[in-house]
């Protein structure tokens, strides 16, 4: 017997070992994956089979043909106003 599914806000959450970075792949499959997660994942689920999308992103990886972003990324809307929330707390403080 399986375990159910755990649900947040009547959608089901996948909690198994490569749910987040097969997601992450399927999404856009020249996404950076952290090492770290990555190792985690391997760790956790030792005896389960790798998602293909995740093995095909790991063997990118070791072959050195996947890069990582370079740079700070994209300055969104939510950057902007957490930047302008800094300041005006800053100069709250400050005064």
């Amino acid at each position: 017997m399986s375990s159910p599914v755990p649900t947040v806000d009547r959608r089901s959450v996948d909690l198994t070992a490569f749910a987040m970075a097969a997601r992450q792949l399927e999404a856009n499959p020249q996404v950076w994956i952290e090492t770290n997660s990555l190792l985690a994942d391997i760790v956790r689920a030792s005896n389960e089979p790798i998602p293909e999308n995740v093995v095909a992103h790991l063997r990118e990886r070791l072959d050195g043909t996947a890069r990582k972003r370079q740079g700070r990324g994209r300055v969104d809307s939510s950057a902007k106003l957490r930047n302008a929330l800094i300041a005006v707390v800053f100069h709250r403080y400050e005064a």
